[in-house]
């Protein structure tokens, strides 16, 4: 359900839907790249979400699928850079990049300015998705995800990175029902 609040261009794949990155088949043309990284330490600790959740459709849906190094930003205009790309595979037209940010913070009560008052906490994620040609490297599409909620007190942040994950895939794979 949270997944359907997701920020993403009006019809939900945007410049998404101008590559085909499914045959008629089912058969995938893509290959997925991960890159996770939050702004602060235990942000980026939530980077196994994403993995765990592309993993499992990457799996379900015969994609083969690589995370990038943790900690090195992903230039969108370089692509993947040579060293990191899987051996090329028959019928992979695309190279698709997911640039995922887990977003978390903790809830806060402040006096310092005598008013008081408490701040709840926030969970979401912020990402981005580039999918490259393979045979010229050239960007052929983007899109942007982004969601952050107010959670309960002590809540989990897990199902907010979640969501995303389920917001890109549904993106990504509309045929697929996760």
């Amino acid at each position: 359900m949270l997944a359907a609040c997701a920020t993403a261009p009006s019809d939900r794949r945007g410049e998404l839907s101008r590559v085909a990155l499914f045959a008629a088949d089912g058969t995938p043309r893509l290959a997925l790249y991960l890159s996770c990284a939050g702004q602060v330490a235990a942000e980026t600790a939530l980077c196994w979400v994403p993995s765990k959740y592309f993993s499992q459709w990457t799996q379900a849906r015969h994609v083969a699928m690589r995370d990038l190094p943790d900690g090195q930003p992903f230039d969108a205009a370089a692509g993947v850079a040579a060293a990191q790309r899987m051996a090329p595979q028959a019928g992979m037209a695309y190279r698709v990049v997911v640039r995922f940010a887990p977003y978390a913070t903790a809830s806060y009560s402040s006096e310092a300015d005598g008013m008081g008052g408490y701040t709840a906490p926030k969970a979401g994620y912020i990402a981005a998705v580039y999918v490259y040609s393979t045979t010229t490297d050239a960007l052929l599409a983007q899109a942007e995800f982004r969601k952050r909620s107010d959670a309960a007190f002590k809540a989990d942040a897990v199902p907010y990175v979640k969501a995303g994950v389920a917001a890109i895939v549904a993106a990504l794979d509309p045929a697929y029902a996760n």
